[in-house]
């Protein structure tokens, strides 16, 4: 060690301190532009790949193709969105119509509609065309359609409603009855927009990072990309592997110290694939970060897939390191539009999500999710559907979807 401090003084000599100090703060900051630069990379190539789109799209010829394009596209649309013959109130009427009036045109609208998806073969869009089913969950809305549980001392049946589904779901997804908890939203999206917000504002409150940083794999919902530009939280996008599942090796080399969750799915959307949710588990515990399964689509699907005795990876609580689920009840739960479950393993996460403000003037405000208000009638509808399809329900329906 001596002779290498002799040596590098030696080489130093012919520089004064000035010179010294200077040339250590420029390396400094040019490895550490470089390290920025090179873990934006790939933002770099989308910015360049948008820049030269939009020049060759203005480029003589080529703007008029586009044009025609675009008019093509709205044209097609307008025949498609637009129902013909149709009578329109862009105005109130200055006499209102008599309630039979109004349902006899709804009614026109609901068959024209209904024409659509009464064929079936409509994946993504209605989940099950059973119209007996779908009488119990309007009758269910329908008796409720007032109550709304940010008032749950006005309405204690609608929190009865939200915290027996909330409980059924953890169960099917193998959550702890006595630590695990949740809520439900509107929808797949809001619940991973929820699930962004809460391990912000953990790592907020922790002091882990104020550059949070999430790692989806390049399949995972658009909502997550949606939550990323809501919240302020960069979407890290890492590629599949052969099998289409997330790459392991890619993930691993994406995380850094802002890097606040790693998500996986199951399935995903595009492909059906199930992500190796152990491996992203046990990765994300490593690092100790959170880790959530988007189930929004499989949630009520591939526990009773398990059940039925399909080979089906671990995916939910009995993973060690999953931290939240997500899972659609108006999807394979064939509950009404929309509701979905946000799961935690623990209370102590779920609190990041909540928004209290104690400084109101009108008094304190707290929400669990997006929305104040919310339609108690759809929490209703919920556990109604839950309740009459029963696990021999769920196991029927997933044994059809199979065959």
């Amino acid at each position: 060690m001596s002779a290498l401090r002799q040596t590098v003084n030696e080489s130093l000599k012919r520089y004064d301190p000035f010179q010294i100090v200077l040339i250590s703060a420029g390396t400094v900051v040019a490895a550490y532009t470089i390290g920025k630069i090179a873990s934006n990379v790939s933002e770099f190539k989308e910015a360049a790949v948008r820049a030269a789109f939009d020049l060759a799209t203005k480029l003589p010829g080529v703007k008029g193709q586009v044009e025609k394009g675009k008019n093509d596209v709205r044209e097609l649309l307008g025949k498609s969105l637009v129902i013909p013959n149709d009578q329109k109130f862009f105005s109130l009427p200055l006499n209102g119509l008599s309630h039979e009036e109004v349902l006899a045109k709804m009614q026109q609208w609901h068959d024209h509609d209904a024409a659509h998806y009464d064929r079936g073969m409509v994946s993504g869009c209605i989940y099950m065309a059973d119209k007996h089913h779908d009488s119990l969950n309007t009758a269910a809305y329908s008796m409720f359609s007032l109550t709304n549980p940010l008032h749950p001392n006005v309405f204690p049946t609608v929190r009865k409603f939200e915290t027996e589904v909330i409980q059924m779901t953890l169960r099917m997804l193998g959550g702890d009855p006595d630590t695990a908890c949740g809520t439900t939203t509107s929808g797949g999206t809001e619940s991973l927009l929820m699930a962004i917000k809460t391990y912000r504002d953990e790592a907020f409150a922790k002091g882990k990072t104020r550059y949070p940083e999430i790692i989806v794999p390049v399949t995972a919902h658009a909502a997550f990309d949606k939550g990323g530009q809501y919240f302020g939280v960069k979407v890290v996008h890492v590629p599949l592997g052969d099998d289409y599942a997330v790459d392991m090796k890619a993930m691993r080399r994406a995380i850094n110290r802002n890097t606040i969750l790693l998500v996986g799915s199951a399935p995903n959307f595009p492909h059906g694939i199930v992500d190796p949710i152990s491996e992203i588990a046990a990765l994300a515990k490593e690092h100790g970060i959170g880790c959530h399964v988007d189930c929004c689509l499989g949630g009520f699907v591939l526990p009773f897939f398990k059940a039925l005795g399909h080979p089906i990876p671990a995916f939910d609580f009995s993973v060690e390191g999953v931290t939240s689920i997500s899972a659609d009840t108006h999807k394979y739960g064939y509950a009404a539009k929309g509701t979905s479950i946000l799961c935690f393993r623990t209370r102590a996460l779920r609190d990041y999500m909540y928004f209290v403000c104690s400084e109101w003037p009108g008094g304190v405000y707290a929400s669990p999710t997006m929305p104040g208000s919310r339609p108690g009638g759809l929490i209703a509808s919920a556990w109604a559907s839950m309740v009459s399809m029963g696990m021999d329900g769920y196991m029927t329906k997933a044994n059809l979807i199979l065959k």
